[in-house]
């Protein structure tokens, strides 16, 4: 199993609340790149605090974008598969820089929603689901840590 010592929720939450912040100081200030970056932050951030919550890995990007998967599906949010390619647009953004002011503007403010769909499911009880197909079984298991980033069984050390 994989041994990472993660941060608590609450450091995830503050986290992604004053990166946001940061990327609307970098907006106003009209860094772009900046401001992406921080935005991307801020959704990795929040997504990390639930996974963190709920026990799930989240040590990848690959892990990120199943928790967002997840919990869209677990507490009927689906509005989060649709921010959370935002996100991860502004984090290439910064470094392809192929976005103007307005896409990251209107960027960073659907990430502010995406943040405050994650910050409400905090307190909520997610609602179970049967998953589709071998590859949500797959994510489930990522994140649960018993599949590796390719899908595959962990082997328990000492087997």
């Amino acid at each position: 199993m994989t041994t990472i010592e993660y941060n608590p929720p609450e450091t995830y939450a503050d986290n992604s609340r004053e990166l946001m912040a940061q990327a609307r100081a970098e907006l106003a200030a009209g860094d772009l790149l900046q401001a992406s970056e921080k935005a991307w932050g801020a959704a990795a951030a929040a997504v990390k605090c639930v996974a963190e919550m709920r026990g799930w890995q989240h040590y990848a990007h690959l892990l990120l974008n199943a928790a967002a998967w997840r919990i869209s599906r677990e507490y009927r949010r689906p509005r989060v598969l649709e921010l959370m390619p935002v996100a991860n647009n502004l984090h290439q953004n910064y470094y392809e820089y192929f976005l103007g002011p307005d896409e990251v503007t209107m960027g960073v403010n659907q990430v502010a929603e995406l943040l405050s769909i994650l910050a409400a499911v905090q307190t909520e009880t997610p609602q179970p689901f049967t998953p589709n197909n071998r590859r949500d079984r797959q994510r489930i298991g990522m994140l649960d840590d018993v599949l590796d980033l390719r899908g595959r069984p962990l082997v328990p050390p000492g087997e």
